[in-house]
C-alpha cells in the first residue's frame, strides 16, 4: 500500500514539472527543461523493470508510462536550446533509448542508456540536480 502511494505521489510530481518546467526550479524554462528531462531518465532508469521482463509486459500502465517519458524527454531536448552543438548526440541516445524501450529490452540495457544519457546532461549543461531526492 506504502509503495502504491509512494508512486501514485511520484506520479504526481513528474505531472506537475512536466507540465510546468520552468518551476520546477524556479529558474528560466530551458534550465527547468533540463531538470524535467534529468527527472524523466531517472524514472526510466528506476521504474522500467516494473514494466518488462523477459521481453513481456508486466505492467501494461507502467510500460507505457516508460514510453510516454521518454517521448517526452526527446521532445523537450529536441524543442529546448541547452544542449547546444550536443543536441543531435543526445536526440541520437534518445531515440536509440525509445527504440529499446519498444523492443521491450532488458531493464539493464534501459538503465544503462538512460543513466548514460542523464549523466551526459547533466555533464554537458553544469546543471545540478537538485531533485533527485523526489525520485530516490
Amino acid at each position: 500500500m506504502m509503495k502504491r502511494i509512494g508512486s501514485i505521489i511520484t506520479r504526481m510530481v513528474f505531472a506537475w514539472i512536466i507540465i510546468f518546467p520552468q518551476y520546477a526550479i524556479g529558474q528560466n524554462a530551458d534550465q527547468g527543461s533540463v531538470q524535467t528531462v534529468i527527472h524523466l531518465l531517472s524514472y526510466v532508469s528506476m521504474d522500467y523493470v516494473m514494466a518488462v521482463e523477459n521481453g513481456n509486459v508486466i505492467d501494461k500502465q507502467e510500460y507505457e508510462e516508460q514510453i510516454e517519458f521518454a517521448r517526452q524527454a526527446y521532445e523537450l531536448v529536441n524543442e529546448g536550446q541547452f544542449l547546444g552543438e550536443n543536441k543531435k548526440k543526445v536526440l541520437d541516445q534518445l531515440t536509440t533509448l525509445r527504440n529499446l524501450i519498444n523492443k521491450k529490452s532488458t531493464s539493464a540495457e534501459i538503465s544503462s542508456i538512460a543513466d548514460a544519457i542523464r549523466h551526459d546532461i547533466i555533464r554537458i549543461t553544469g546543471v545540478a540536480n537538485h531533485y533527485i531526492w523526489l525520485i530516490a
